[in-house]
C-alpha cells in the first residue's frame, strides 16, 4: 500500500506542476473574426491590436460595420463595448 501511495503521490505531483500556467508570449500577429452571419459566415479576419481599445471603424472591416453579429477572438481575452 504504502508502493501505491507513492506512485499515486508522484503523479499528483506531476499533473501539478504540468498544470502550471505558462507564460505566453505577446504576438503582434493577434487576429479576430468577426462575422455577418451567426453561423460564422461572412466573416474578416482583422489585426488585433494589443492592449488598446478601437472601434470596428479603424479596423479593416470590409463593409461589415453595424453587422456583426457573431466573433471568436481565438483564445484572446477581449473587452466588447457596444
Amino acid at each position: 500500500m504504502i508502493f501505491v501511495n507513492a506512485i499515486v503521490a508522484a503523479a499528483l505531483a506531476a499533473s501539478i506542476v504540468t498544470a502550471a500556467p505558462a507564460k505566453v508570449a505577446i504576438r503582434e500577429d493577434r487576429k479576430i473574426k468577426l462575422c455577418k452571419d451567426k453561423n460564422y459566415n461572412k466573416c474578416v479576419e482583422p489585426s488585433a491590436p494589443s492592449n488598446t481599445c478601437v472601434n470596428t471603424a479603424s479596423l479593416d472591416t470590409g463593409n461589415l460595420d453595424d453587422q456583426i453579429s457573431s466573433l471568436d477572438t481565438y483564445g484572446l481575452t477581449c473587452f466588447i463595448y457596444a
